[in-house]
């Protein structure tokens, strides 16, 4: 196994190719981690208040909580780029992300101070960010918005191994390209450019495929 998936998540092909056309994973609704019913929390709106909640609150429960054995797979923070300190986010200085970080940054202020102070559970402001920044980066587009087991496992490249579709209450992962044994897994997180990768995931490409 790779070091950076030793020390991270990722997706792996065992001691045997996996051919296309192959389907790796049905995941039920019941499995993922998913809004409560009527929140208002979708990714077109670039807030993650509700879920954010919801996950602050699962977390708080422990092993207790009904959704632990997804939570547990969860970062406690992700390094995307609103959640960079004052000086790492002068490195976006005269770039698109500068203006669009700082409105995101007052933004999450404001809804910490009218909406999570006010609720009385303890939550400081630093610990609303990274549930924030942990829900943009594992959320996808089923259920509204939803963190799914594997899906939010694997790892990005332009030329993707495996897609993930949604069919009714499942979501089906497929094999769109052959995967060698003992190989990472990869699914694209869509066309998306640098500055949009470092908003939403905290990472880029690197050189000339960075664009």
């Amino acid at each position: 196994v790779p070091s950076y998936l030793r020390d991270g998540w990722g997706l792996m092909s065992r001691n045997k190719k996996i051919k296309k056309g192959t389907v790796i994973c049905k995941v039920p609704k019941e499995a993922s981690f998913c809004g409560d019913a009527g929140s208002s929390c979708s990714e077109d709106q670039d807030s993650q208040l509700h879920l954010a909640i919801r996950l602050l609150r699962e977390q708080r429960k422990g092993t207790e909580s009904t959704v632990w054995p997804k939570i547990a797979t969860l970062p406690g923070s992700v390094p995307v780029c609103w959640t960079w300190t004052d000086e790492e986010r002068g490195w976006l200085g005269g770039s698109e992300l500068e203006v669009v970080v700082r409105r995101k940054i007052e933004r999450l202020h404001a809804e910490f101070c009218r909406d999570i102070q006010p609720l009385g559970e303890g939550w400081t402001e630093a610990e609303y960010v990274d549930a924030c920044a942990t829900i943009i980066s594992h959320a996808n587009p089923w259920w509204g918005v939803s963190s799914v087991a594997f899906v939010d496992m694997g790892n990005h490249d332009d030329d993707p191994h495996v897609e993930f579709r949604q069919k009714a209450n499942l979501v089906v992962g497929t094999v769109i390209k052959t995967i060698p044994k003992f190989s990472e897994i990869y699914q694209s997180y869509g066309q998306l450019g640098s500055a949009d990768l470092l908003y939403r995931y905290g990472f880029t490409r690197e050189g000339a495929d960075a664009h």
